[in-house]
């Protein structure tokens, strides 16, 4: 399930929820912990696109050089 499919599942586009789902996104991305799961969510997920896994190996990648102190967006 992606996340676009969660979404469609609690009815977010029939409620106008999108942006307030979406900022949830961003905003737990800055959430130590959270955001690394995301990626880790996304790298290993089989709907998830190349680009998609290139750009969560990435923030893994830039995190654990800077030690968890670069934001995960």
């Amino acid at each position: 399930m992606t996340l676009q499919d969660f979404y469609k599942s609690q009815g977010a586009e029939e409620r106008g929820w999108n942006a307030i789902l979406t900022g949830g996104t961003i905003v737990g991305g800055i959430i130590p912990g959270f955001g690394e799961g995301m990626d880790f969510w996304v790298l290993f997920h089989p709907d998830s696109n190349w680009w998609e896994r290139s750009l969560a190996g990435g923030s893994l990648l830039v995190n654990a050089v800077s030690l968890g102190m670069a934001p995960n967006f």
